[in-house]
């Protein structure tokens, strides 16, 4: 291992003791009743790793998050393409792109309820 690896390697373990130690502080001053400890958390996901329904949920996010993927790059494309073309329209649309982008994603999320 060359020395930048390892300094990245010590870097990495350093921030994840930095936000286990921040977490237990936290655990410790808000209660349990806002936060689980650390401990509880990984044993919850040990358990729930082991269940048999937890890959099946996990091969269904993968497959939706594809496919997200794969819309959001075929319409950004061809709407880059078909902008970059067309000057007027470029023109045009780029003020409501731009608009966009202060919108909170978060908030463009949308789950049917019930």
């Amino acid at each position: 291992m060359s020395a930048t690896s390892t300094q990245s390697w010590r870097n990495a373990a350093r921030l994840v003791v930095v936000v286990l130690v921040a977490w237990q502080l936290a655990y410790w001053v808000v209660g349990e009743v806002a936060l689980r400890s650390p401990a509880e958390t990984l044993a919850f996901a040990a358990k729930l790793v082991q269940t048999p329904s937890f890959y099946a949920h996990v091969a269904e996010s993968t497959k939706a998050f594809a496919l997200a993927l794969l819309i959001a790059v075929a319409v950004g494309l061809a709407a880059g393409f078909l902008l970059g073309l067309n000057r007027f329209a470029s023109d045009v649309v780029e003020p409501v792109l731009v608009a966009f982008y202060s919108i909170p994603k978060i908030t463009l999320y949308y789950r049917s309820c019930c």
